[in-house]
């Protein structure tokens, strides 16, 4: 349809032509266009044209023939059934167009109806009608629309994929009072309302004061950074200049016309003017203090000859033309922006107070000037927006989503039919005819796992249960905690209920001394920090004071119990988490303590001297109690208010015992020194730096509301500078709480989720799966062998100029609810880096081995988010290729005589070296929906949980899956394969609002099914059930969750970092210099059909890829790759020491996103 795209052919210009030396048709297609709107922007006449000369080259005939093979269920060539798929979905989508639908973005996928069928379309869903009845109260308004794609599926099917879509769209008008949408004059939204005192919707106060209170600007600038503007003012006109125009026959109205100006569709972005300070906003038009420039002064007009051409005065003809080049612009006067549109337009603007915006090289405009442009919303996430949105599709969710879909496609296909399109016809063109019904399949219900607590089984309803009086599988220890209270003080309540709940749920909290005590010593209440830098220094603060008030116990919490602090050590022997009791320093240290160990791992805690001889010698501090004459220091302890015993090694069950005081114990295990008979403060055997012991092992901090800035803050400083795990609450959705308690639990999951590590092994609930002869603990198959699943998310930043953060996520044990994770940052590209994925996979390799004691995985079980169709086969030969390098370049640093035996390997992993892959990407973005045939009688309108679909609707590539090429080696065991493909859809989540969304697993290699490495082969049913088993582990919810844990931990991780990582570029906000940062560093292995890929500059070179690493390890270049690249090192199976690395070690909390 070249009159969409362009102007059409004319028996001239636009000719097909073959170009010299070649037979290939091609066009020209001259096409002129509005550069900043619309051709129906009410003000296109205002903006420049531009134009281009668009040419069309065919390049091929794609045989129908191939079509018919595909609907013959005959083998045919995927690439042209890709491109089939193309042209059709190019056509649904010109026909789309072509009755004005709107799309939005480069690449649309979503057209929207125009805004007069809006409200008629929406009706009364949900509370989104009202929207349409008070035009003043808000500034945005949904619009609803379609997505239709074509599909090509297995056994010839074709299908279109229509799904209906809602986004919200800023106003660029208001229609007045009452009146139905498109009558009377609109009136344009102003980004100053002065009526309500607001500046895009943020209140300001007094309009005629200038804005002082920097949290006010930061709102406001934030709100800027969302919206598209439109600038408007009319100059006075002219009368000498109006009646010259009269005389040419111009009309009034063109003459006012012409002295409005306009620019349509800016936004606000930083002066570079400005020296790199990001400056986007000046607080003032008419302050000199805070923005001038240079007015140059006027140039004299040159007459003009009769001609029109310009002409010369009597003294510019008698200047020589040396002088006059020599001669030098007159200096400017610097000015204000206030009195610039006074002078120069005679405009006097009537806040002067407020502030000025700049929107790119046009400059500086007063935000009276501004207006909001119609277009797609950013960031559209209030909680006002998120629950109506919700409210909308729980009105159309179930049966109801397929009834809706189809008003709207009926809807669609009016428009059409008054344009006089019929996508009937067009189909009957490649040979298909188009039903309007949707299809029906059958699909089945998967199993659900058995959970079960500490003492009884979860009662489980359509995926769901809940926390109410359980205790969790295996408790994490909460032994120590840092707290920071953002708001005037109201934290405490929340602080102590939590500790309470924790305690309910058979948490530990810390021993030895009264955790509600602890809890006032340590708490920091800071309600002012809003900056970056403010932000920071309040956590810092929090996490000092906890270190100084529990590790060196400087306020004798301990001390004068006669006690130590209890926490975790990491064992450099064979880098396990070790127990430890901590020796407080004098009071003029503070960077060393010593510290007591199991008297397993090491015996001595003291060197004592005799007060009578001088003789020296190391002994065992012990406690002495009536009726105990010495007692293990890890076998007694403070319960805040006595002294207890343990009743018996290895015991819980402890007696209170009135405490004597302290005794030494020699290497005879016989001889006891009592504290009279040496030398006062007795060195401790073992001293360690402060930063080699764990505290605090959370930090807990009570926000005042759900601002993302202050939260990624907070984030930040905890993971990247401290080290430390972070757990927020926020103050204004605990204070809505019915059942504070039920909050508190879910907050006291994720901790017990979170505080989770290799010595504890703590799990909330334990997951089973039955079997002909009863039931077995762990994930179906996982269970079998060591197995690695590993889950991959990746967030992406907004521009070319930009970067990709990817988080890695490994489930530690069989039941796949211990995870350790790892997070690493490239330049922005589909792809990840080779080294870098390699990186990622040895890290988490080594995570694992330690965590299982040794064992080494056998087989490999990977989930891959965030891969677009386009990409699946770069995904499957790059990723898979970086994956088997890493296990080989694992295996040689773990196994120092491995090797492999196959002659091709060359060193770059293999089938006969590495374990075997499954490899499968998670799609999320798609468009298809499972309903159930008919609405349920409960009010659940969705599938059951555990709802699957492998058939009918599967990608027509499903059965090219398998591994073609198996090698022939008689000592190989393989499995006899049965499967013809593995993909499947799978509903894991019991709805709650609106329609479930499947996520449809694309597995793109299986080895597992064909490698005998385990009992089992992985088969279709088997790597369903495990899926959706997995489903349920999700650490943080009492629900199963749409995707599998190892992907949503990654993408929450990712996105966590994303917040954060360009304060740490050095892009955004300021931080304290002591924060250090992340540079680029250039990635050297990009692979040659990789090349064509790289982003390019203007020059059409392709711009290098880089990965990223702390500042304070980039000097050090002997480090290996793995380590260099560590941005979260005190989470990593690297010494938290960058220089001290040559060890492995399991980190006191590896897991950083539940």
């Amino acid at each position: 349809m070249p009159n969409i795209y362009g102007p059409a052919d004319t028996e001239t210009e636009n000719r097909p032509k073959a170009p010299q030396g070649s037979s290939a048709l091609y066009n020209f297609f001259d096409v002129t266009v509005k550069k900043d709107c619309d051709e129906k922007d009410a003000y296109a006449g205002r903006v420049k044209n531009a134009h281009f000369r668009v040419k069309l080259t065919q390049v091929g005939i794609i045989p129908y023939s191939h079509l018919y093979n595909h609907m013959s269920n005959k083998s045919t060539e995927t690439t042209k059934l890709s491109l089939y798929q193309q042209c059709m979905d190019i056509m649904l989508k010109s026909a789309m167009l072509k009755v004005d639908m709107m799309a939005f973005g480069g690449s649309p996928r979503a057209f929207y109806f125009p805004p007069e069928y809006q409200k008629d379309l929406i009706g009364n869903a949900g509370k989104l009608a009202s929207y349409f009845g008070q035009y003043d109260k808000h500034s945005y308004f949904p619009m609803v629309g379609l997505s239709q794609a074509t599909r090509f599926c297995e056994n010839g099917g074709v299908f279109i994929n229509t799904d209906s879509v809602i986004d919200w769209f800023n106003r660029g008008e208001h229609p007045s009072s009452s009146s139905s949408y498109n009558q009377e004059a609109p009136k344009p939204v102003c980004i100053l309302d002065d009526k309500s005192h607001k500046i895009a919707g943020v209140k300001i106060g007094d309009v005629n004061r200038p804005i002082l209170d920097r949290r006010v600007q930061e709102d406001i600038e934030n709100a800027l950074n969302k919206l598209t503007l439109h600038v408007k003012y009319k100059r006075p006109v002219d009368p000498e200049w109006a009646a010259r125009q009269r005389e040419r026959g111009k009309s009034q109205d063109w003459i006012e016309q012409r002295n409005i100006f306009v620019r349509r569709n800016k936004t606000m972005r930083p002066d570079p003017r400005e020296g790199g300070n990001n400056t986007c906003i000046k607080w003032a038009a008419d302050d000199p203090n805070i923005y001038t420039f240079e007015l140059k002064p006027p140039r004299p007009r040159r007459p003009r000859n009769n001609d029109g051409t310009p002409g010369t005065t009597m003294e510019q003809e008698a200047q020589p033309k040396e002088e006059e080049a020599k001669e030098e612009e007159p200096p400017g006067e610097m000015i204000t922006v206030y009195h610039y549109f006074q002078r120069r337009y005679n405009i006097t603007l009537k806040y002067p107070k407020m502030p000025i915006v700049y929107i790119g090289r046009e400059g500086w405009y007063p935000i009276e000037f501004l207006y909001q442009a119609f277009g797609k919303a950013k960031a559209a996430n209030s909680s006002e927006q998120v629950r109506d949105i919700l409210s909308y599709y729980d009105s159309h969710a179930g049966p109801k989503c397929v009834e809706y879909i189809e008003h709207l496609n009926n809807r669609l296909n009016v428009l059409q039919s008054k344009m006089g399109l019929d996508i009937g016809n067009i189909m009957s063109q490649f040979n298909l005819r188009k039903s309007d019904q949707p299809l029906r399949v059958m699909a089945k219900v998967l199993q659900e796992p058995v959970l079960k607590f500490q003492s009884m089984e979860g009662q489980l309803r359509n995926g769901s249960w809940n926390l109410n009086r359980v205790k969790f599988d295996t408790v994490a220890d909460l032994s120590s905690f840092a707290v920071l209270d953002m708001t005037p003080g109201r934290g405490i309540n929340y602080f102590r209920n939590l500790l309470k709940v924790c305690v309910n749920h058979g948490m530990t909290l810390p021993e030895n001394v009264n955790p509600e005590q602890m809890m006032d010593r340590v708490v920091h209440t800071d309600n002012r920090a809003r900056n970056p830098g403010e932000i920071f220094d309040a956590v810092s603060t929090a996490i000092e004071k906890a270190r100084y008030e529990i590790l060196l116990d400087r306020s004798e919490l301990f001390q004068s119990k006669k006690v130590w602090f209890k926490s975790r050590v990491i064992n450099k022997s064979n880098g396990l988490v070790e127990d430890c009791l901590v020796i407080p320093p004098p009071q003029n240290i503070d960077n060393e303590v010593g510290i007591i160990l199991r008297e397993d791992v090491w015996r001595h805690t003291h060197e004592i001297t005799n007060v009578h001889n001088g003789e020296t010698a190391n002994a065992r501090i012990m406690g002495k109690f009536v009726g105990y004459d010495a007692v293990d220091p890890f076998n007694y302890r403070w319960n805040g208010q006595s002294h207890e015993v343990r009743s018996s090694a290895n015991s819980n069950s402890w007696t209170r015992a009135e405490f004597l005081g302290h005794v030494y114990a020699l290497d005879d295990g016989k001889t006891l020194v009592s504290e009279a008979e040496i030398e006062r403060s007795p060195m401790p055997t073992m001293r360690l730096e402060t930063w080699q012991v764990e505290c605090p092992c959370v930090l807990l901090v009570f926000l005042p509301d759900n601002t993302s800035e202050r939260y990624h803050i907070v984030k930040m400083a905890s993971h990247f500078s401290f080290g430390v795990p972070c757990q927020c609450a926020v103050a204004d959705t605990f204070s809505r709480q019915k059942n504070q308690d039920q909050y508190c639990s879910n907050i006291a999951l994720k901790l017990n989720t979170k505080l989770s590590n290799s010595w504890n092994k703590a799990r909330a609930w334990g997951t089973y799966f039955n079997t002909g002869g009863g039931q077995e603990g762990g994930i179906p198959w996982v269970k079998d062998v060591p197995t690695f699943v590993m889950g991959i998310g990746v967030s992406h930043g907004l521009g070319a100029d930009s970067i990709s953060v990817i988080g890695a996520s490994v489930a530690l044990d069989e039941g796949c609810m211990r995870m350790a994770q790892e997070l690493k940052v490239q330049t922005k590209s589909d792809m990840i880096a080779d080294s870098v994925m390699q990186d990622i996979v040895k890290a988490l390799a080594i995570q694992f081995t330690t965590a299982n004691k040794g064992k080494s995985p056998e087989r490999i079980l990977v989930y891959r988010d965030g891969i677009s169709e386009g990409n699946l086969n770069r995904s499957k030969e790059n990723e898979l290729r970086s994956i088997r390098q890493a296990f080989y370049d694992f295996h040689r640093m773990y196994y120092p005589n491995f090797s492999c035996d196959n002659s091709h390997c060359e060193g770059r992993g293999c089938l006969f070296c590495t374990p075997p892959i499954t490899f499968i990407v998670c799609q999320s973005q798609h468009s298809i929906r499972v309903v159930p045939d008919e609405e349920p009688a409960d009010r659940n309108k969705n599938v059951h949980s555990g709802t699957c679909l492998d058939h009918t609707v599967m990608d027509f590539r499903n059965k090219l899956n398998m591994t073609e090429t198996l090698p022939e080696d008689p000592s190989i065991e393989l499995f006899e394969v049965k499967d013809e493909g593995y993909d499947f859809l799978l509903t894991a989540q019991g709805g709650l609002k609106g329609t479930s969304k499947p996520i449809y697993y694309r597995v793109l290699l299986n080895e597992n099914a064909i490698w005998k490495k385990g009992p089992t082969p992985l088969t279709k049913d088997a790597l369903q059930l495990c899926t959706y088993h997995q489903s349920y582990q999700y650490g943080t919810a009492t629900k199963a969750v749409r995707s599998v844990p190892v992907v949503y931990y990654s993408k929450r991780l990712a996105e966590m970092a994303m917040g954060y990582i360009n304060y740490l570029r050095g892009r955004k906000g300021e931080l304290p210099d002591t924060v250090g940062g992340v540079i680029g560093n250039q990635l050297e292995d990009v692979s040659e059909e990789e090349q064509k890929y790289l982003p390019r500059g203007r020059d059409g070179a392709p711009i290098g890829r880089f990965k990223f690493v702390r500042q304070d390890a980039d000097p050090n270049e002997s480090l290996p790759s793995e380590i260099r690249t560590e941005l979260l090192p005190s989470f990593s199976p690297f010494e938290r020491r960058l220089e001290d690395s040559n060890k492995w070690r399991s980190p006191f909390r590896p897991h950083l996103s539940a």
